[in-house]
């Protein structure tokens, strides 16, 4: 009789695991995308068991906030968005037992592209691209101390730090942020004249976490990462008013509060008009 009862036993649990299989939640999808200008085409492979699907984007790259929608049983998504649009994207798969684990994350960039002349369309900006010529106007080797002739506060940049010659009249050799600005506005890069120094909130969009520096390394070639911080145009104060801005690092993706008198990286960038 104890057997026949261990038996029973064991064919119930066999009977429960067996329904288990069948009532299981679905194996996450594996989305993927294509871009062709501002046209965006998202698919995501069939899951048998999955009875719909729920897409999710949150915008690239503050991810917030996120939003989904459901798709029912469609397996792709073709739409036009406006140039510079950027997102995060993923999908889960759900059935009546639950929702699958979340897709591999991708983000896209509409209209994100690099320009041979040395700038990069990103987020609705314009981007200056930086140069591994050690001696070009645009290395990324360049250190400059942050000034601008309207905030006092500012320091006028000694020679030292820069790799190349940041002259704009052929009299001062300065090494500093206005300097910069001026000597490419002054060039011209990529036909345009109003280059100015990024916002730390603009400067901030160009992050991308899990790449290496954390920026879209297709699109901004030779960032440098560990030990080196960029300028952006917002002051902030350590000591006195106005006696330091904020800077990034594109290393582990944090801003500081820097002196003003102190050498860091620039990248410039202009609004689209």
């Amino acid at each position: 009789m104890k057997r026949h009862h261990i038996l029973f036993t064991i064919f119930i649990f066999g009977l429960l695991a067996f329904a288990n299989t069948l009532h299981a939640k679905p194996a996450p999808p594996v989305i993927s995308y294509t871009t062709s200008g501002i046209t965006l085409s998202i698919s995501w492979t069939d899951i048998a068991d999955a009875d719909g699907y729920t897409l999710f984007y949150a915008p690239y790259p503050s991810a917030s906030p996120i939003n989904n929608i459901d798709m029912g049983s469609q397996t792709s998504l073709t739409g036009d968005l406006v140039d510079g649009a950027a997102f995060y994207i993923a999908v889960q798969a759900y059935n009546n037992t639950g929702n699958s684990n979340f897709s591999n994350l991708e983000y896209f960039v509409i209209g994100g592209q690099i320009n041979t002349n040395g700038c990069a369309t990103y987020n609705g900006l314009i981007w200056e691209v930086k140069s591994d010529d050690i001696i070009a106007l645009r290395s990324n080797q360049n250190t400059l101390s942050w000034y601008d002739p309207k905030i006092p506060s500012g320091q006028e940049g000694p020679l030292w730090g820069c790799m190349s010659v940041l002259s704009t009249d052929g009299a001062t050799d300065r090494c500093d942020t206005d300097s910069y600005i001026q000597a490419i506005n002054k060039q011209g890069l990529c036909g345009y004249s109003d280059w100015r120094l990024p916002t730390i909130t603009e400067l901030e969009s160009l992050m991308v976490v899990g790449n290496s520096p954390k920026i879209d390394n297709q699109l901004f070639p030779n960032t440098i990462g560990a030990n080196a911080y960029y300028w952006s145009s917002t002051s902030t104060s350590i000591i006195t008013a106005d006696d330091s801005a904020w800077v990034l690092n594109f290393d582990d993706g944090q801003k500081f509060e820097y002196l003003k008198s102190m050498p860091a990286q620039i990248r410039l960038v202009r609004s689209v008009k």
